[in-house]
């Protein structure tokens, strides 16, 4: 009997850091998100050697690494519609294998163009790429498209 009621206790314990677990990992991606400030701004890239400048409006993170649109960020763009029809087959592993930027490959698998981008924030301009999608031009940076690749593998 003591022996059950140790191994209840153990499980319950077990099940009560899951639980703990679960909601840090849960909480810590809301807090992620608040952290994202949308403005527009101006991005700026070479095409075909002439720097084009454009205005959009685009959310990022605190520490300026990740990049969307607006759109994207609200979970209305095409290119992640785009992304969850072409990307069924797509094994994440695999795009490391071979020679090239695995999110510029990604990026074109799902029909969008790949660019190095700088955007503004606060008149400091800062480093990204981008997959971009023609119809919308609604954009995501490819570290984040590899990051739901990889979410939508396991």
């Amino acid at each position: 009997m003591y022996l059950k009621m140790r191994l209840k206790n153990g499980f319950g314990i077990l099940a009560i850091l899951f639980n703990a677990l679960i909601l840090t990992f849960v909480l810590g991606h809301k807090a992620s998100a608040g952290d994202a400030v949308c403005s527009t701004g101006e991005i700026r890239y070479k095409y075909f050697g002439e720097l084009k400048l454009e205005k959009a409006q685009y959310c990022y993170n605190d520490s300026k690494t990740e990049l969307q649109s607006q759109s994207c960020f609200e979970g209305k763009c095409q290119l992640i519609e785009d992304f969850k029809v072409k990307t069924r087959e797509v094994d994440y592993y695999s795009l490391g294998s071979q020679y090239g930027t695995p999110g510029f490959k990604l990026c074109k698998i799902i029909g969008g163009l790949p660019q190095v981008v700088e955007f503004r924030v606060s008149g400091e301009w800062f480093a990204l790429d981008r997959c971009l999608q023609g119809s919308d031009k609604s954009f995501i940076d490819t570290g984040l498209l590899l990051n739901l690749l990889k979410e939508q593998s396991r």
